[in-house]
Parts: structure tokens; sequence; C-alpha cells
């Protein structure tokens, strides 16, 4: 086996493994790499030794506990981690993967684990029956639902589901389970039939795919509000879901109401969901004419996704970010709103 031909992520990769800041799917993912190449081998060695001179243990808001590892990755060329996955599933793929994982936590949760208060100000089994409603609109609009939308009006994430909440309060674990189940089915069955299909958000597999992510990030509420540890996609999903994710941006700047069309953002992400992306944020797919990053934003993968989700601030997620201030604190403010909004 031959060095890798990007050694200066893979100083970066063996830096953050010496630190102890890979998660773990990663660092498995270099032993193993380490263990079948002696020049991997030596260089971590060379990294261990030095790493503490190297790094800067200094947290901010705005900078991350491991500054000049992500100053580091900021001038690394566009493109996926040297860790990449050799297969990326389709969207069936990844909601058949976060179903099953919903299916295995529901089924076993107690009714009193159902009243379990969460950091979204709703029981579970409220969490759960919302869930169900956000399901079931996206199986409508593939084609097999029974969605029944709310008046007309400004939309509200949470209002467009009262009638399911309303309806599973008290059911109990099993009969959450089974119909969550049923939906996923369905909507599972029906991008199968999409087949691949581009995933932005203007495609209805693209939007299917944000509750996915929505799938997961429930799934995890439940999880925090009963003490358990939070759940990773393996790393092919967290690929895909990753790359949609920072491919919103614009999207949710717009949403936000501060759109920077001008602007051009530098996202590296690490850790099993790695890549460095270029976004131009004009809303209209401007095409990419090179110009410079005017802020740029580092973080873990999945920790990225959690701040879409809101369940993670930028301090806990350890994310640095810099580069022109307003724009920063504009995507800071607007990196959530999606979830608000679909």
């Amino acid at each position: 086996m031959t060095e890798p031909s990007l050694p200066d992520e893979l100083d970066e990769l063996l830096t953050a493994y010496a630190l102890g800041a890979l998660d773990e799917v990663t660092r498995v993912q270099l032993e193993g790499l380490a263990a079948a190449d002696p020049g991997v081998r030596a260089r971590l060695r060379r990294l261990t030794v030095t790493t503490a001179r190297l790094v800067e243990p200094v947290a901010s808001p705005r900078r991350g506990r491991h500054g000049a590892l992500a100053r580091a990755l900021r001038h690394r060329p566009a493109g996926r981690s040297l860790l990449e996955p050799s297969t990326h599933p389709g969207a069936a793929a990844i909601h058949r993967q976060q179903a099953a994982a919903l299916s295995a936590l529901v089924a076993g949760l107690t009714d009193r684990e159902l009243t379990r208060p969460t950091r979204l100000g709703q029981p579970v089994g409220a969490v759960l029956a919302h869930l169900v409603g956000q399901l079931e609109r996206t199986a409508t609009a593939l084609g097999d639902g029974s969605f029944v939308a709310p008046p007309e009006g400004e939309y509200d994430h949470w209002r467009a589901t009262e009638a399911y909440v309303e309806r599973y309060a008290g059911v109990g674990a099993v009969p959450l389970d089974a119909v969550l189940a049923d939906v996923n089915r369905r909507v599972v069955a029906r991008l199968d039939a999409l087949g691949d299909q581009p995933l932005g958000l203007d495609t209805p597999v693209g939007q299917a795919l944000v509750k996915t992510f929505e799938t997961w990030m429930h799934a995890d509420d439940v999880r925090l509000a009963l003490g358990r540890p939070v759940s990773v996609p393996d790393a092919g999903s967290l690929q895909v879901i990753c790359g949609f994710a920072v491919g919103a941006l614009p999207v949710t700047l717009a949403l936000a109401g501060v759109p920077h069309p001008d602007a051009v953002a530098r996202v590296v992400l690490t850790g099993a969901g790695g890549g460095v992306h270029r976004v131009v944020l004009a809303l209209d797919g401007s095409p990419d004419d090179g110009r410079e990053p005017v802020v740029t934003v580092v973080a873990e993968g999945h920790q990225f996704c959690r701040l879409f989700h809101r369940q993670r601030t930028v301090a806990e997620a350890d994310v640095e970010i810099t580069g022109d201030d307003a724009v920063a604190a504009d995507v800071v403010a607007a990196i959530g709103v999606l979830a608000e909004n679909t």
C-alpha cells in the first residue's frame, strides 16, 4: 500500500488522532491505515511527540478547542476526505437505516419514558407523534400518504402536526412504533421507486432527505431526554447528509432574511462526514467564479448537522468560524432555519 496522496490532510488526521479529537469511526479507519503502512505509522509517532507544540488549547464561542488544527484545515484543497467511504448510499437506503434505528429506540420505551420532557419543550411521546405527522406529510408529497394540511397561512413546523400529537397522546410505545414503521415503509417504497435524483431542495427526493435528517435528529432528541448517547450514521450516509446540509446554506440564509448573494463560504468538515466545500451563497445557483471565501466554518461532520437541528450551539459543537464578522454572524443565525420551515 502506498502512502496517500494527500500528505497535508494525513498530517491533520494524525494530529487529531494524537489529540484524541477524532470520532470513533474515523479513528478506527486511521488505525487501519497506519497498521497497513509503515510510513503512516512513523508519521503518527512523530506527530504524537510534536502535537503539544502545534495546538493552541484556546476555546471561545468563535474558535474551537484545537485552533491551530482548524486553521490548518482551511488550506486543504476542496474535495472529499482522505478517508472517504468507498460507497455512498442513496436516499432510500439512508432513510431505511434511520427508520430501523428509530424503531429499535421506540419499541423499547416505557410509558413513563414517553412522558419525559425533551429539550424542545415537548414530552418524548409528543415529539414522536410530531415526527409521525412530518413523515406522513413527506409520504403524501411523494404520492402515498394522507396528510391533511392545516389551514392556509404562514407555515409553522410544529403547529402543522398538532392533530397528530393529539391523536397519539397517551397511546403507548407499541402503537407509536407501529405507526412510525408504517409511514417509514411507505416513504422508503416511494424513494425506491423514484430512484436516484439530485439531492437538492428542489427535488422530491431531496425534500424527503430533510425528513430523514429530522428522523435522525428527533430520535437523538429522545436519546438525550433519556440520558442516552446520541447516534452517528455510518460514514457513507453521513457524507451524503453533510453534503446536503452544506448545500442548503444559501437557502437557510434566504429563509432567515439575511442573503449574501455575492459571498462564498468555505466549509471544512472533519470526521466521518469529512470534506471541504466551497459554497456560493447566491440562492440562484450562480457558478463558482473562484472568488476568495469571506467566511470559513470548521466543524466535525455530525456536529455540523446538529447545528442545523439547533441541537447544539456553535460553542457546544466546537465549531470554528472565521472571516467576515457580519457574514459569520448571519450564517450562525440562519443555520437552523431550514428545520423550522420545512
